[in-house]
């Protein structure tokens, strides 16, 4: 179970992604992972972007399959 400042900070990195114009979290994101996807743009772009700006993030081209 992640410490109750870490969790509010994960709920409110989900809620702000699904408030961006054509991203969409995945799954539940309510231990410590958050998921997300676009059908607008390229995800991987945007990770890129984040990653530039000190994110840490594993991008998964497929990662239900």
């Amino acid at each position: 179970m992640l410490p109750k400042e870490e969790h509010r900070f994960l709920l409110l990195c989900a809620y702000s992604i699904k408030n961006i114009d054509g991203l969409k979290v995945l799954g539940d994101p309510s231990c410590c992972i958050v998921a997300f996807t676009s059908d607008k743009f390229n995800i991987l772009t945007l990770a890129d972007k984040m990653r530039d700006d000190g994110w840490l993030l594993s991008c998964l081209q497929h990662p239900t399959w």
